[in-house]
């Protein structure tokens, strides 16, 4: 007690000249983009990563992986809300040096996790055309139906399914879209007509032929068959096999591989 007392004393007399500091004075890293991306470079370089991408060495491969989030991050579009779930989500994603579909996602496109760490300016009731257009940060997301070009920003508000999505800021429950009539009906489901504004299950695919508004509800492609594009695989992978592209499981990161160029 003698101990505090006197550092204490100490402190409000040296205050005068600024010799103590409290740890609450520090700036957060994570206020900062550069701070949230010099976290995200240590979390993505790990051992396997470093060894798959032939990195050279940790700090090669953190300064790569720093600019490479920094592109990603542009300081004016960085929010603090979802840092910590993002880097954890990055973490996780690279420690054995593959990737699933929805581990690209997040670390390529910051989806997932870590689509909160972008916001925009957008308030209540503004235009918007997706949610980079409000602010995310404020609870605020981007509210547009499907047969209209854009939408508003909104704090969401669910709907069941079967009930009304006439007011500006409801969204339907998952499985779910609101239609024309602005009613929540059920995504429709294989074999099932489809289009832009009328979606899929969504484990499913709209497949429209060429020169045609409406397609049919189809099944995506397994693991092992051949594919042309991600969005037809279930995994969310198509790669290049021995012979032709075919759905993958996993992305297993090799340094042939363009993402790897961000790791060295």
């Amino acid at each position: 007690m003698k101990i505090r007392g006197i550092f204490g004393v100490l402190c409000a007399g040296a205050v005068l000249f600024g010799a103590c500091s409290s740890d609450d004075d520090k700036e957060d890293p994570l206020d900062r983009a550069s701070g949230f991306c010099a976290d995200w470079a240590e979390r993505a370089c790990s051992e396997a990563v470093q060894r798959r991408c032939s990195s050279g060495s940790q700090e090669r491969c953190e300064g790569a992986q720093l600019d490479f989030c920094l592109d990603l991050v542009p300081d004016e579009l960085y929010s603090k809300a979802g840092a910590k779930d993002c880097l954890d989500a990055v973490k996780d994603a690279y420690e054995d040096g593959e990737l699933t579909g929805a581990e690209r996602d997040t670390v390529v496109h910051l989806a997932g996790e870590c689509a909160a760490v972008l916001s925009g300016d957008g308030d209540e009731d503004d235009d918007c055309t997706d949610d980079l257009d409000c602010d995310t940060s404020a609870g605020l997301r981007c509210v547009r139906r499907l047969d209209e070009p854009s939408g508003t920003c909104q704090e969401p508000v669910e709907v069941a399914g079967g009930r009304e999505c006439d007011d500006p800021d409801e969204v339907c429950e998952s499985g779910f879209y609101c239609d024309e009539e602005r009613n929540c009906l059920a995504k429709k489901r294989l074999g099932r007509e489809c289009s832009e504004t009328i979606p899929c299950e969504d484990d499913l695919r709209c497949v429209v032929p060429a020169d045609a508004g409406v397609g049919v509800c189809t099944a995506k492609t397994a693991v092992a068959d051949e594919c042309e594009s991600d969005d037809e695989c279930v995994s969310g992978i198509c790669r290049q096999g021995a012979s032709s592209l075919i759905c993958a499981e996993v992305i297993v990161l090799d340094v042939g591989l363009d993402i790897c160029e961000d790791f060295r």
